[in-house]
């Protein structure tokens, strides 16, 4: 593992840009000189509705765009009033398990959807209303929405409060993987404690458990700490791509599962080595301030945790300098 320090006092992720105007577009038709259909004025969100019986092959490309941006904000508006009749809804009922029975039925999903249904529709409602807003006036759907509030989920009242704050200007024009490493990186911030109990607890859930599925085939899954579950994958990832070549007839993924399943069943040997980034402020290490680490390709993990790895005999540091607007300055050697 390498763990780079970073003198940066702030978060590793660049701040989001300001999400797209997509209200009041223009989404003309292939009108004019081609005979199509004539210029379509998109004032808001719902008069995408009106479109259903236009020619989709007389607009051009970018009208095409502005429609289905438009298109994704009526269903972000239009999920915020289910989840809010959903919350209702189980506020009347009292039981949970008769809402999630009523709400399945209703929306034609299983238990396990409607749970979670429930669970975003009270969480939103009672302690996200910067978020609800979002959802709203459609600058998220609720997939996203989902993003923050899991990663909130455990938070006490007043931090979840300072969560929607802080989350409300991140949200619009980001996907929901940007919005979930966001909202980690500031609840990890917020209850730097509280996260790091959090880690350990769920480390101690670890497990692999296998699926069989269709056509003679099964899924092996392995519940792994971050850090471990992306060595290995490195590591099966180096091995498979130095077997690669252009007389493979395997796809480098079915490459990947050879190696795997040949390292634990004992067939191959191989002793390469892989590293893991994982870059921590300065400040964090010293013990000054609870910044989160970040490891690559996964984000946000508490000081605490990242402070361990960094303590691991194992590890090899590298200093890691950062002026204005996160530029690298300098990149010392191990």
């Amino acid at each position: 593992m390498s763990a780079s320090e970073s003198n940066h006092g702030d978060e590793f992720e660049g701040e989001p840009d300001d999400g797209p105007d997509i209200e009041g577009a223009h989404v003309p038709g292939a009108g004019g000189e081609s005979g199509g259909e004539s210029a379509e004025v998109l004032s808001a969100p719902e008069d995408v509705l009106c479109l259903g019986d236009v020619e989709w092959a007389d607009f051009e490309a970018d009208s095409l765009i502005e429609v289905a941006k438009l298109s994704q904000r009526l269903i972000g508006r239009v999920q915020a009033v289910q989840l809010k009749a959903v919350a209702e809804l189980r506020a009347r009922r009292g039981c949970e398990r008769e809402t999630a029975d009523e709400v399945g039925l209703a929306l034609a999903v299983g238990q396990h959807q409607a749970d979670r249904q429930i669970e975003l529709a009270t969480q939103i409602t009672r302690r996200f209303p910067r978020l609800l807003g979002s959802l709203e006036r459609g600058d998220v759907d609720a997939y996203k929405a989902a993003k923050v509030v899991e990663s909130g989920a455990l938070l006490s009242d007043e931090h979840a409060a300072q969560l929607d704050a802080e989350m409300e200007s991140r949200l619009a024009g980001r996907d929901g993987a940007a919005i979930q490493r966001s909202a980690r990186y500031r609840v990890d911030k917020l209850d730097p404690e509280g996260a790091a109990e959090r880690v350990r607890r769920c480390r101690e859930d670890r497990r692999v458990e296998l699926r069989f599925t269709e056509n003679g085939m099964a899924d092996l899954c392995a519940y792994l700490p971050a850090e471990t579950a992306a060595a290995i994958y490195g590591r099966i990832d180096a091995i498979a791509k130095s077997n690669n070549s252009r007389r493979e007839e395997r796809s480098l993924d079915a490459i990947r599962a050879d190696v795997l399943t040949e390292l634990l069943l004992g067939t191959r040997e191989s002793y390469r080595r892989v590293q893991i980034q994982v870059t921590v402020p300065v400040t964090t290490l010293l013990g000054v301030r609870d910044l989160p680490g970040d490891l690559e390709g996964y984000g946000p993990i508490p000081a605490e945790i990242a402070r361990e790895m960094a303590a691991d005999p194992r590890c090899t540091w590298r200093r890691l300098l950062t002026g204005g607007a996160r530029s690298f300055v300098e990149v010392g050697g191990p």
